[in-house]
């Protein structure tokens, strides 16, 4: 089992405007994480922020799309 570590920042217009989510460990999965380790919450399948979802609703897409198959079968650094 591999840990992420990820950073969350909430702005001042929050829930209006997605928190931005950011791994602090190295990722690669380039369907929605920068090499910056930035998260593209709108390149995430299945998932489109409105101001109903939350963090968690976020963290728990992040985690269904690093299962995906195409994305769990990219090698990870260590």
């Amino acid at each position: 089992m591999t840990l992420y570590n990820l950073s969350v920042e909430v702005g001042p217009r929050y829930p209006y405007d997605a928190p931005k989510f950011q791994f602090t460990t190295p990722v690669k999965i380039p369907n929605f994480v920068r090499s910056n380790g930035e998260v593209k919450i709108d390149k995430l399948k299945n998932f489109q922020w409105t101001p109903k979802e939350n963090i968690l609703s976020v963290l728990t897409a992040i985690r269904a799309n690093m299962a995906l198959p195409a994305n769990a079968k990219i090698a990870q650094p260590n």
